[in-house]
């Protein structure tokens, strides 16, 4: 499996995670929930539109990562991807993972204000679930993972 964050590194090559994600990844399966796709289209946009000041370049940046992914380009570095469905019932669990374990999977916001990862907290389900290796740098899901002896990689930039 691999979080967001190794996702967006095998995405876009620029990305000071690119090489490390090639790198390890290549000639093998990496898994990836559906809410992520939609957790990396909201970053893509409100990153390239400049927080949806310049919707066309937003647009465009999301319609370009899309391409990139439905024609398997990341195939070329011999990458495979599986998408997998998540369904209401996942959500409901992670909740229950977010609600036993606050300290790991809420995030502080502006103004003294904290906010449910409920995304890491997915990922956290299948992860438990299926106790495959996790590609991540996130702190929370490292926490977690240590928490319930799960295996992960730390996901490191190439210099």
């Amino acid at each position: 499996m691999i979080d967001t964050t190794g996702f967006w590194g095998i995405i876009f090559e620029d990305s000071k995670y690119h090489d490390f994600m090639i790198r390890n990844l290549s000639g093998k399966t990496a898994y990836v929930l559906d809410v992520q796709v939609l957790e990396i289209l909201r970053v893509i946009y409100r990153t390239f539109s400049e927080y949806g000041k310049k919707f066309g370049a937003g647009l465009a940046k999301l319609v370009e990562v899309t391409k990139f992914l439905e024609d398997r380009i990341y195939e070329t570095k011999g990458i495979r991807i599986i998408y997998i469905e998540t369904k209401h019932s996942d959500y409901f669990e992670a909740i229950n993972i977010l609600q036993e374990n606050p300290e790991i999977f809420a995030r502080e916001g502006p103004e003294n204000t904290l906010w449910p990862e409920v995304v890491d907290s997915i990922i956290a389900v299948f992860w438990r679930r299926h106790r495959a290796t996790l590609y991540t740098n996130d702190e929370s899901l490292i926490k977690y993972g240590e928490q319930e002896k799960l295996d992960y990689i730390t996901i490191k930039q190439y210099l």
